[in-house]
């Protein structure tokens, strides 16, 4: 059995995604494994597979094969290899009870003896079941929409707050999570579906999901099945098949607007890249008190200064001129790191700030994204 001429750099790039999807932790054998095998509609095609039982990505390939149906192979030593591997063009060879497996390039040759046949590898894609449900969006709204899904939340915290929510209503997409203490809302308002639906994603995923979206097509169909047998969401296009098992707390996960606020005590317009600036340069110091920093509005100006005791520092200030603010002499304080990972999602020049006693909240207006970020504020000051 033998594929021939496989594009060493098409083959790299995908590796690369197809990495992401595996378990670091897991300690079945078989799941630091990738799975080859030829696509049944037309020979010419190759199906890479890997999974962490939790999520299946397939991506198919263009390799010419010779009397080849499927083996398995470890990622990270095929990775290892093509690292040192210069050339264009590459061969697999495997022997006929799939233990040998020999890589060949004009340079390079790597001969293995593997333990893991292709009939160990998990089952991964289930063609009995019935895709009911489905919406087709644009890739570049896609993207956005997943660029949007900052995500406050950590998934080792206890349920419902792990992950990222997506509920769809009346055509208004809203993208929420939470750590308890944190939280980011964004909606994006779009004609695409008329089911509604409410599924929450693996926080670790959502990174996958934008690397997927860059190899999708323009119109990307996403599917999904909630039930009490099957929660999962799937991307299917013909170089590629992607599933996600889905957190379906439709009843659980908390309702987040109910701590939007509408009445701000300050209202603060002034340019993001002059905010991450000021974090930039007050970082050295606030990183040692947990990246705090005191916020001090007044004079249409607003006043950011950290200190560490520790080191000797007292103060250190850095001000900035607002756009638009009332004057007041009010000192809020609030974590800088959380802060940037915010500002780095919102596509304006010019941001809004609304203070509250204890929280900010950030409106982003733009290309049809409405987005709401919520920071709870940290009022203990050591």
């Amino acid at each position: 059995m033998k594929l021939k001429n496989i594009n060493i750099k098409e083959l790299k790039e995908n590796l690369k995604i197809l990495e992401k999807v595996q378990d670091k932790k897991s300690i079945l054998p078989i799941l630091e494994y990738i799975k080859f095998e030829i696509d049944k509609k037309d020979n010419n095609y190759v199906w890479l597979t890997t999974t962490d039982l939790k999520s299946v990505l397939s991506i198919r390939m263009l390799i010419q094969s010779e009397n080849m149906s499927e083996f398995a192979f470890n990622l990270s030593k095929l990775t290892d290899f093509l690292k040192t591997n210069k050339d264009n063009c590459m061969d697999i060879e495997v022997s006929e009870n799939v233990i040998d497996v020999t890589f060949t390039s004009s340079k390079n040759t790597l001969e293995f003896e593997t333990s893991m046949g292709a009939d160990s590898f998990p089952t991964t894609i289930d063609n009995t079941l019935v895709l009911e449900n489905s919406f087709n969006v644009k890739k570049s709204d896609f993207l956005v929409a997943i660029k949007k899904a900052i995500n406050t939340s950590q998934d080792d915290i206890a349920s419902p707050y792990s992950g990222v929510n997506f509920t769809n209503h009346d055509n208004n997409l809203s993208i929420k999570s939470t750590d308890g203490h944190f939280l980011s809302i964004h909606e994006l308002y779009f004609d695409y579906c008329k089911d509604d639906f409410n599924f929450t994603i693996d926080s670790d995923k959502i990174m996958l999901l934008n690397e997927i979206g860059c190899l999708l097509n323009d119109n990307i169909e996403v599917s999904w099945i909630l039930n009490k047998e099957t929660n999962k969401l799937f991307i299917i296009q013909d170089n590629l098949y992607f599933s996600i098992s889905l957190k379906y707390n439709y009843s659980q996960y908390p309702d987040l607007y109910k701590v939007v606020r509408k009445d701000p005590e300050i209202t603060v317009e002034l340019l993001k890249k002059e905010l991450l600036e000021a974090f930039k340069v007050l970082k050295p110091v606030s990183k040692q008190v947990d990246n705090r920093v005191k916020i001090k509005i007044n004079d249409n100006s607003l006043n950011i200064f950290t200190s560490n005791i520790k080191d000797g520092i007292k103060n250190r200030n850095y001000t900035i001129d607002t756009l638009i603010s009332q004057n007041c002499d009010i000192i809020f304080i609030l974590n800088t790191q959380l802060v940037e990972s915010i500002l780095k999602c919102i596509d304006n020049d010019i941001i809004k700030i609304d203070f509250y006693s204890n929280q900010i909240q950030i409106i982003d207006n733009k290309d049809n994204i409405n987005t709401i970020t919520i920071s709870m504020m940290v009022k203990d000051w050591e």
